[in-house]
């Protein structure tokens, strides 16, 4: 166990736990509570060269003011813990080391709140919805379908505008991921091409002066296999890690593009239908639902070439 697990153990024991749960983290290693990961562990060197029992001997009966500043870059040099420090305090960062302490991650809390809050929104309108469209069935109002869809059409506002943040908050894929997994898939071939052709490249070396002279003249008469036939066998695998990259571009395109071309056809199927059914239209029913055959197309296009890029 290291020197900083040491020390973060004893303070939760209970050793100098009054102190720091009195002093506040980032007063005990004299940054700002904004401060950087970097700003951290500049002050983190920096306390520590001054107050380490083997570096300072002037420190030596100190160990305490050590063991706290240990325990605040602990805390503070952890953002999970680091989050938590800073909305529910020193005793939020011991709870999270227990059962259930996942749920105190101001992100996994607010990500909660957001859900339910979301679910709460969408209940609400589609219970909206199939009332209005209840009464508008049993003839209790006369209100054109276009009102009574208005639940609807404010459910496809708030996803387009869910959707509008989340791909300007997506973060960019880093080509490192990609990078490697390229070397793995050239280490891959490089081995198949070796088994492949290893045992042909064996059974054709010269014979030793052990190997009995028939044997020799029999493996010098043998043909010896072409050398274009490993280039031609790494020239296919490179057109097909080739084919196999482009599909998997076009289906991360096409995923990403998905939700949003989802949305676009299923309102223009609502609208086509509300026309349909206030009279604005006498269109065939194959018609009004062209829209919703796009999306199954759509649909039905993706699986394909997910299905394709996993062969």
């Amino acid at each position: 166990m290291s020197a900083s697990d040491n020390a973060s153990e004893r303070t939760l024991n209970g050793e100098n736990r009054s102190s720091i749960d009195t002093v506040d983290l980032y007063t005990v290693l004299r940054v700002d509570r904004e401060a950087t990961q970097n700003e951290l562990k500049r002050a983190y060197r920096r306390l520590a060269l001054q107050h380490h029992p083997d570096r300072n001997p002037r420190a030596a009966g100190r160990s305490g003011e050590f063991v706290r500043i240990q325990y605040a870059y602990d805390v503070l040099s952890d953002e999970r813990k680091r989050r938590i420090y800073n909305r529910y305090g020193e005793l939020g960062v011991q709870m999270a080391g227990r059962v259930g302490g996942e749920l105190l991650d101001p992100l996994v809390s607010n990500m909660l709140s957001t859900v339910a809050f979301a679910t709460a929104i969408v209940a609400l309108l589609l219970i909206t919805f199939f009332a209005l469209l209840s009464r508008r069935i049993d003839h209790a109002n006369s209100w054109p379908y276009s009102i009574i869809f208005m639940p609807l059409w404010t459910m496809d506002v708030v996803i387009f505008a869910a959707l509008i943040w989340s791909y300007f908050k997506t973060p960019v894929l880093q080509s490192h991921d990609d990078e490697d997994s390229e070397s793995v898939h050239l280490e891959e071939e490089e081995a198949c091409v070796e088994s492949a052709f290893g045992d042909s490249q064996t059974d054709n070396m010269p014979a030793t002066d052990a190997t009995p002279l028939l044997g020799a003249r029999n493996s010098q008469s043998a043909p010896q296999p072409p050398l274009q036939q490993p280039r031609n066998f790494n020239r296919r695998r490179q057109r097909l890690r080739t084919a196999r990259k482009y599909v998997e571009t076009c289906v991360s395109k096409l995923a990403t593009a998905a939700p949003m071309l989802y949305l676009l056809l299923l309102v223009a199927f609502q609208l086509l239908l509300v026309l349909r059914l206030d009279g604005y239209v006498d269109w065939s029913i194959i018609r009004i639902a062209a829209p919703w055959l796009g999306i199954e197309t759509i649909h039905f296009v993706l699986l394909t070439l997910q299905l394709t890029a996993g062969l």
